[in-house]
């Protein structure tokens, strides 16, 4: 084998020499090509790769759930951002209260945003915590609320225009024109040292009474904080009559040598019982049962009870039931 490749217009050269000149061409060329390809990569864009989300695709519920329609966090209170926007008034006032619970003592909070939704005077700590409410939980959903001052004065006017009808034979109907200023009313009614009741507007009913008896009552006004005006004119009412019924149901059982003990079935408005002893009356009792006594031993009696009520008559007397005393 030659030692000597013949290259066209250079001659006869040695073959190392050929290999070492093609060896280092061909180092040439890969570096050439490498530079080429890191050039590239370093050009193209690079793209962050961000750290995962824990909390990616967890609901409200998967953080604590909800109460009373609003988010919450997982430690249970209640942020700005995550809760929803109350739809109702009463979901307004809940919100509200809950936001404000750290600041106000309950009672104050549900009386200053009562008196605000009814559009009632507030008195200056109404006024302050409706403010904060209005701040915290943004203005009533349903309806347009303005905060009225005047619920720390005093008032000087009576209510005027009271009117008082029978509603039943136990109650009575008030009406009144309504005072400036005032956050409710006080209902007075004889034969009563206090008010019977409160009213948040001027309308009123008053139970409890007895049927056909003639009622005075007079009404005051009153303001947030507990200051009362003066009383109205006063005005009677009657309520209605009824017929009482005939007590039934009369009966005798521990029969003594000298009395016994009555029972019978209740009557509808009636308020008293009278009893009757061989046609003679022999006391009266609110209920039954009855204890009669004060009777002959070893004789036969009749007895019977009468249903009766305040301001009316007596119902007629019921069927007799016959016992006799012990020897």
């Amino acid at each position: 084998m030659a030692d000597t490749i013949d290259i066209p217009k250079i001659g006869a050269v040695k073959k190392t020499q050929v290999m070492a000149v093609g060896g280092i061409a061909g180092g040439i060329i890969l570096f050439a090509f490498w530079r080429s390809r890191s050039a590239a990569v370093d050009d193209a864009p690079v793209e962050e790769v961000l750290p995962e989300d824990p909390f990616q695709g967890l609901t409200d519920s998967g953080l604590g759930g909800s109460v009373g329609g609003y988010s919450s966090s997982s430690s249970g209170s209640t942020s700005d951002t995550q809760t929803s926007a109350p739809r109702t008034n009463a979901e307004w006032s809940q919100l509200a209260s809950e936001k404000l619970a750290a600041s106000y003592e309950p009672a104050a909070i549900d009386g200053a945003l009562g008196r605000y939704l009814g559009r009632q005077p507030l008195t200056t700590l109404d006024q302050t915590i409706v403010r904060a409410a209005i701040a915290r939980a943004g203005y009533p959903p349903e309806g347009t609320y303005t905060v009225i001052t005047g619920g720390d004065s005093d008032i000087k006017v009576a209510p005027t225009g009271l009117k008082a009808v029978a509603a039943s034979a136990t109650a009575v109907d008030l009406t009144w024109a309504l005072v400036a200023g005032a956050s409710r009313y006080r209902i007075y009614r004889s034969g009563s040292r206090d008010n019977v009741g409160t009213s948040m507007d001027g309308t009123a009913q008053v139970g409890g009474l007895q049927p056909n008896v003639s009622y005075t009552f007079q009404v005051a006004a009153e303001t947030a904080a507990g200051k009362v005006g003066p009383k109205s004119s006063a005005v009677s009412a009657r309520t209605k009559s009824v017929v009482l019924k005939v007590p039934t149901g009369v009966k005798v059982s521990k029969i003594t040598r000298s009395g016994a003990t009555v029972s019978w079935t209740k009557v509808p408005n009636a308020t008293i019982y009278r009893l009757y002893v061989d046609g003679v009356a022999h006391g009266a009792a609110e209920a039954p049962p009855y204890a009669v006594g004060g009777l002959t031993a070893n004789k036969s009696h009749k007895v019977t009870v009468a249903a009766d009520a305040t301001g009316q008559s007596p119902s007629k007397q019921s069927a007799a039931a016959t016992f006799k005393t012990l020897k």
